[in-house]
């Protein structure tokens, strides 16, 4: 095993809480346990730069902002966030440049089974160590209890035990978290697949931001906004590109007349010709007309 690497600025207040443990081997040979905790307020020149170590560590952001780089990405910490590392790979967090101070509860942890869960966390959270708590009191929680547990330096085997049950709970916590936001992401991709389904269903209707709003009782500029997120469209510009759409396959397919086609699609004949030279350059007459020219010379 290649020789632990560390280089690190311990600015912390003297208000803080560093313990070192030393928990017994039954444990260490069959459960997660703590190695080391502690409630850290983390000044401005506070960082560490480590691998290599056979560890996995648990930070919970409890107020100012640090920043964490891991698997060649940087993450921005904030308050209710947290990230879960394997300490084996390189990493560098640190008070970030736009905080004065990073108050953080964290856990160095290890045991047989502790890899499984890091693996399972970071597979449900997409890769990405770090994920918003949506109950961080909940975690905070565990890690003070641990602190607590540990506090007295005089921990005995049934403190271990229940160490680890902590440790196990706060692993299971991240996981459920990142499960949650896999859903909720899911959920949220439904939510506007619905609202495409229903413009593609009545783009014949006097359809507007409004109305959508309205219907799926949304905020409109909310629902602008994450339309466009998921489909690169604005409502507005995906109600266009339908009604466009069908205008063309009705142009090519009917003898409708061009203001029957445009009210068809929900236009006016005027707005229609306005709109469908601005998308394809051309009147939809002169569209209709290349259409039959060239349907004859084939």
């Amino acid at each position: 095993m290649e020789q632990t690497n560390l280089i690190y600025n311990l600015d912390i207040t003297p208000k803080s809480t560093w313990l070192t443990v030393t928990a017994a081997p039954s444990i260490r040979n069959s459960f997660v346990y703590v190695q080391e905790l502690g409630d850290f307020y983390c000044q401005k020149d506070y960082f560490t730069r480590r691998k290599n170590l056979p560890s996995y560590l648990i930070k919970l952001t409890l107020s100012g902002q640090g920043t964490l780089e891991y698997n060649n990405s940087t993450y921005s910490v904030k308050p209710g966030t947290l990230f879960w590392i394997d300490c084996m790979k390189p990493q560098h967090y640190y008070t970030s440049s736009l905080a004065d101070h990073w108050h953080i509860l964290w856990v160095h942890f290890y045991g047989p089974t502790a890899h499984s869960y890091y693996e399972s966390f970071m597979e449900q959270n997409a890769g990405s160590p770090l994920i918003f708590s949506s109950n961080p009191t909940k975690c905070s929680d565990i890690l003070e209890k641990l602190i607590r547990i540990y506090g007295t330096h005089s921990n005995s085997l049934q403190d271990d035990i229940y160490a680890s049950s902590l440790l196990t709970q706060l692993m299971v916590n991240c996981i459920r978290t990142a499960l949650d936001r896999k859903v909720s992401i899911r959920q949220q991709e439904d939510y506007y697949l619905s609202i495409q389904n229903y413009i593609d269903e009545n783009y014949h209707e006097n359809l507007n931001l409004d109305l959508l709003a309205q219907q799926f009782s949304i905020n409109k500029f909310y629902l602008q906004k994450q339309f466009k997120k998921k489909l690169g469209l604005s409502p507005n510009e995906y109600l266009t590109r339908i009604r466009l759409e069908k205008a063309k396959t009705l142009l090519r397919t009917t003898n409708d007349t061009v203001t029957q086609i445009a009210q068809e699609v929900g236009y006016t004949a005027s707005y229609f010709d306005n709109v469908f030279k601005k998308y394809e350059s051309v009147t939809p007459h002169i569209y209709r007309q290349r259409w039959y020219d060239s349907e004859i010379e084939a």
